[in-house]
C-alpha cells in the first residue's frame, strides 16, 4: 500500500498535472528560461512516475497513451531547445528500457515521434551532451530493442 506522500508524488493526479504542464509547454510559442526549466523537470518526473507505476502494477501507461504524450514530445522536439530535447531523449530511453509489455513497446516504437526523433536535424555540433544522449539512445535501440519483429517500425517510407 502506498503512503500518502508516495501517492502525492507518484499518483495519477500528479501525472495528469505533469501532462498539463507538458501540454502547456508544447502549446506555448515562446520558451522562456523558466518554462524550459519547468518543462525539463516535468518530463523527467513523468518517467519516474511511469516507472514507479510499472513496479507497483498500476496502469498509468494507459494515461500516457490517452494523453498522447509522444505527440506532445514531438511538438516540443520541433521547438529545438537542447535542454528539453536532451530530457525527452533521456525520458524516452528510460521508458523504452523499462517497458515489459510488448503492446506498450509497440505503441512507443510505432508512434511517429520515434522516426521523427531518429531523423531530427539536431544541431549536434554545438552540444556534446545532446550528442551523448542521442548516441546512447540510438545504441540502446539497436542493441537492446530492435529485433526482427520491431524493425518494421523504422522503415522510412
Amino acid at each position: 500500500e502506498a503512503s500518502a506522500e508516495e501517492t502525492k508524488e507518484f499518483g495519477e493526479s500528479r501525472l495528469h498535472t505533469l501532462f498539463d504542464e507538458i501540454e502547456h509547454l508544447a502549446d506555448d510559442a515562446k520558451l522562456t528560461e523558466g518554462l524550459v526549466r519547468t518543462g525539463v523537470e516535468s518530463v523527467r518526473s513523468v518517467s519516474e512516475i511511469l516507472i514507479y507505476s510499472k513496479k507497483k502494477g498500476l496502469t498509468y501507461f494507459e494515461v500516457f497513451m490517452e494523453r498522447n504524450l509522444m505527440g506532445l514530445f514531438l511538438r516540443i522536439l520541433k521547438k529545438a531547445n537542447d535542454e528539453l530535447n536532451k530530457q525527452i531523449i533521456q525520458t524516452v530511453s528510460i521508458l523504452i528500457q523499462n517497458i515489459k509489455k510488448e503492446e506498450e513497446l509497440f505503441y512507443m516504437l510505432s508512434h511517429e515521434f520515434m522516426n521523427e526523433l531518429i531523423c531530427f536535424d539536431f544541431d549536434l555540433a554545438l552540444n556534446n551532451e545532446l550528442v551523448d544522449h542521442f548516441i546512447s539512445f540510438l545504441k540502446m535501440l539497436t542493441i537492446n530493442i530492435i529485433d526482427e519483429s520491431k524493425i518494421q517500425f523504422f522503415y522510412n517510407k
